[in-house]
This record gives C-alpha cells, structure tokens and sequence, in this order.
C-alpha cells in the first residue's frame, strides 16, 4: 500500500460515499458496474451493520458508534440522537474546509448535522438528474481546487421492494414466502436496475477524472429479505444475516490495495477506516468510537476478532414481535457463530454460521460451549434477566 504522506500529515483527498440501498452481498458479484470495480479495489463482503434498517445503520455508519450508544436504536430514534457528545463524520470534514453535499432518501435517515448542502429525495425524484447535477457541481469544486466529501444514495431497491412486496404482501402472507427463488429474481432485477444507476455514476466521476484525488466508497447500510425467513418480508423485522449482512468497497489505487476479505467486520468500521486513510486523528473530546480502522485486517495487524452487535425495533408483526420504538431482537455475531435473542419472549437461537449460513439449524440449548460465551457477549450490551 502506497503512502505518499508522512505519518502524522492529515491527507487532502475527497470522499465520495455511495449507498446502494438495501443490496444484499450475495448478489454483489451479479451486478455488472460494482463487479468491474471489486477487483481493483478493497472490498469487505462480511460487514454486519448495526441495524437492518436504514436509520439505525446510517447514524452508526455516520458516528462509528453503535446506535445503543449514540441514541439512535430505531425508525424514531433521531430524537435522541446524543449530538452533544458524538462526533459525525461529517462534521470532520466541515471544521476542514470541506464543502459537504448530501443525499437521501429522506431526511429521517440521514444524519443531517455537518452538511452545507442537504438534498431530500421523494419518490418521484428524477434521482439520475439530481446525481448528474451534484457531480457537475463536484467537478466545478475540483476545478476551484476546493475538497469535497459527499453521499450519494441510490434508493430504487427500496422503493420497488415496498411497492411490489409490502404494498403487495401482508407479514403473514404464506404466499410470499413460498415463492423465495421467484423472489430472488425479482430482487435482482431492482439490483441490476440500481447498479446501472451505479454506473452511470462511475462513469460522470471518471468523465471528470474526479476519481483521481478521491476516495471512493460504495456500501449498503443493510441487506434484505427475499422471503427466506417467515415474517420477514423485506428487513428490520429480525436479526438474521439476509438482513444484517452487507458490504463495503473503498477505491483509491494509492490508499487502498486489492485486497478482498471475508472476515467480520462491522458497519461502525467504516468511519474510523476513512478517517486513518486521511490520517485524521479522532476527537477525544467526544464519545470514543466503537468502531475500529479496517486497514487492521488489510495490513494482516489484526489481533483477535471483532464482535458484532445488532439490534431491531420492528415496525411490524403480532406481539409480542412488534416493538417501534425500542429494540426487542438482538443479536452477537463472530466470525463463525451467532446468537439472536428475542426480548419479549426470553428465546435465544444459536446459529454455526460457517456450517450453516443461512441459519436453518437452531443449535440454542444443544450443549455447545459457544452458547454461553456469546450470552455473555450480549450481557455487554442488553440486560438478559
């Protein structure tokens, strides 16, 4: 790995954060801009995100903390959100001179505090025109050698999820969830169709030749259901890995290697890795990061695993499973093992994910010595009577 800079120097490099939301990893390699790019890039493909929702996953992504900490633990979290005392991303790059320009979908998801420029999708958004409007304004910035970080969000899966499956389908709806390979190919379509808004994208950046003093990130804040699991139409419902598993993507030939890996890692790593990249110290004068720098595992520096948390407030479902406000499900994941715990009813699951990674075989209670060590892992983050 390439490092043109000294040690303690910060680095004046742009970031461009892509999401494809919603995009699930296992369909990744099928998609035919992001798969041109993996090769050359580092690219995670077993990140676990906080959240299997959207406003969750992005203030965890956004402050690297996990949302039991920064407030933000559901839909309507953002109330609470700790700002007084979590740093964002963002906000890194404001007090540096950065112009910062957002997208979203919604301003619900979002973190809006660091963005000079905070653009909110609706559904009928021309989103192709808007991105081509915001790298216009991209490539005049570069022009005036004035740094930038930006977040494009790329929403059409979510969208064709709600209007073809929760429009279409109640939770409950047996019909649904015996068609999953029907399913599947549905999905990938919505994925092919946000890929190609993907490579447009790509193509304006390179047009511009705005890749050149970049960094590039592409990521999904969280995966989604194609009818696998009985209840789960889509996500946030539960804590399994179709719903929890994404990805990230960090390009940028002089910082980041080609370097592929399928170690746990967590969404919460991702601020802390663009910060190193930087050489951008953290603030010790706000809560600690959760997170930890990916480029531990890309330097081969890694001591140990990581241990990923997760949790949901699930908008939908018969009681006891139905929970806006405040997380019922939670889960802790390692490299090869999993627990879910299910508040409201005391029930636990216990999942060998090497051996079993689509968790189809309960474990919970069959005498592994894993159990224990995973209950007492999520005793550091939910109180189990």
């Amino acid at each position: 790995m390439l490092n043109l800079f000294k040690k303690n120097d910060e680095k004046k490099l742009n970031v461009i954060m892509i999401t494809l939301d919603a995009l699930r990893p296992d369909f990744a390699d099928k998609l035919p801009n992001l798969k041109k790019l993996i090769p050359n890039s580092t690219y995670f493909n077993n990140l676990t995100t906080y959240a299997p929702h959207s406003t969750g996953a992005f203030y965890a992504i956004f402050s690297g903390i996990y949302g039991s900490e920064n407030g933000v633990n559901s839909y309507f979290g953002i109330e609470d959100f700790k700002e007084d005392k979590c740093k964002l991303l963002t906000q890194y790059f404001k007090e540096r001179n950065y112009t910062t320009i957002g997208d979203s979908m919604n301003a619900i998801i979002l973190p809006q505090q660091g963005f000079d420029k905070y653009l909110e999708q609706e559904e009928k958004t021309d989103v192709e025109k808007v991105h081509s409007e915001i790298i216009d304004e991209l490539n005049n910035l570069n022009k005036e050698n004035k740094n930038f970080f930006v977040h494009l969000h790329i929403s059409s899966i979510h969208y064709k999820l709600i209007h073809n499956v929760v429009k279409k389908y109640k939770f409950d709806n047996p019909e649904y969830y015996n068609q999953v390979e029907k399913n599947k190919q549905s999905y990938l379509n919505y994925a092919l169709e946000a890929d190609a808004q993907f490579g447009k994208i790509l193509e304006k950046l390179e047009k511009y030749n705005l890749l050149d003093n970049s960094i590039l990130v592409v990521y999904s804040d969280h995966g989604s259901s194609c009818g696998e699991k009985f209840g789960e139409r889509y996500y946030s419902a539960f804590c399994y890995d179709i719903t929890l598993r994404t990805f990230i993507l960090f390009y940028n030939k002089n910082i980041f290697p080609a370097f592929r890996s399928d170690k746990l890692a967590r969404t919460i790593d991702i601020m802390p890795t663009i910060l190193e990249a930087l050489n951008i110290k953290e603030d010790n004068r706000f809560m600690k990061l959760t997170g930890k720098s990916l480029f531990l595992i890309i330097r081969n520096e890694e001591k140990g695993q990581r241990i990923a948390f997760s949790e949901t407030a699930p908008l939908e479902g018969t009681a006891p499973y139905s929970s806006p406000k405040d997380p019922i499900i939670h889960s802790i994941r390692t490299q090869d093992w999993k627990l879910m715990f299910i508040k409201p009813i005391k029930k636990f699951e216990l999942y060998n994910i090497k051996n079993d990674y689509n968790e189809e075989n309960n474990l919970f209670g069959k005498g592994y010595k894993e159990e224990q060590d995973l209950i007492d892992l999520l005793k550091n983050y939910v109180k189990i009577d």
